[in-house]
């Protein structure tokens, strides 16, 4: 670094801090902050409740005493999807007949989809099965 180059940084750094300080000056001068608005006083939760359900909020009812005249729809619950088990595919005529095949015989085009559709629900069986 010459003595130029030190002069022309310090030069910059100057004016730098200059068109800053001015910036700042203009802005607080010239464009001063909004006040914060005050925040508004909640409406107290009868009133609230009242006005969202459709009701007129009064004060000479109870809200216990206010009936509504929505009533929510129940749904039964869902029954849980059981996915096929080995025992549910060997307790089948299909899978009875598959266990009374000779060795070496092939199994059939039904058997081979139903034992698929076993370990297509149970990955891990089929990399257990693989790792044996």
């Amino acid at each position: 670094m010459n003595r130029n180059t030190v002069f022309n940084f310090l030069l910059f750094l100057a004016l730098a801090a200059v068109v800053l300080g001015g910036w700042w000056y203009v802005e607080n001068t010239f464009f001063p902050k909004p006040p914060v608005p005050t925040p508004a006083v909640p409406k107290p939760a009868r009133e609230s409740l009242l006005a969202l359900t459709g009701g007129l909020p009064t004060t000479d009812k109870e809200l216990t005493a206010w009936k509504s005249f929505y009533v929510p729809k129940l749904f039964d619950k869902p029954k849980p999807v059981v996915p096929p088990t080995p025992a549910a595919f060997y307790n089948t005529p299909l899978g009875k007949a598959y266990e009374a095949r000779g060795d070496g015989e092939p199994p059939t085009a039904e058997q081979i989809a139903g034992l698929r559709a076993i370990l297509d629900k149970y990955t891990d069986l089929e990399q257990q099965i693989a790792e044996a």
